[in-house]
């Protein structure tokens, strides 16, 4: 059974622990996302470790949407509220564009196939 709603206070800080783990991969530096988990509950209303391990999922499928890179080992996991694609929308303009992915267009890919066949 799902728990309560997500407040805005719980989807700005929980993005914003995503964000720092993300920089903190892009640029090589070692983290650890049990403490990052753990630490971050004590900001949160009683939620559990599974819920924000499910959260950083469905922010990595917000980043991957938009093109952006996600941290490995959060698995992209779509059906994420609308409050929590507005809040990392948001921080995309603090992510530098480096962390956006590089995936060929869909146009390019169906031409290189048709080009190959």
């Amino acid at each position: 059974m799902p728990g309560p709603e997500w407040s805005d206070h719980e989807v700005r800080v929980t993005v914003a622990d995503y964000v720092g783990m993300l920089r903190k991969e892009h640029s090589g530096i070692p983290y650890n996302k049990a403490a990052h988990n753990r630490t971050l509950r004590d900001q949160l209303h009683s939620r559990t470790k599974a819920a924000v391990e499910l959260k950083h999922q469905n922010i990595s499928a917000v980043l991957q949407k938009h093109g952006y890179s996600f941290i490995p080992g959060y698995k992209p996991r779509g059906n994420f509220q609308n409050e929590l694609e507005t809040e990392v929308s948001a921080s995309l303009q603090s992510i530098p564009i480096c962390f956006q992915s590089r995936r060929v267009s869909s146009t390019a890919e169906s031409f290189s196939r048709e080009s190959v066949g």
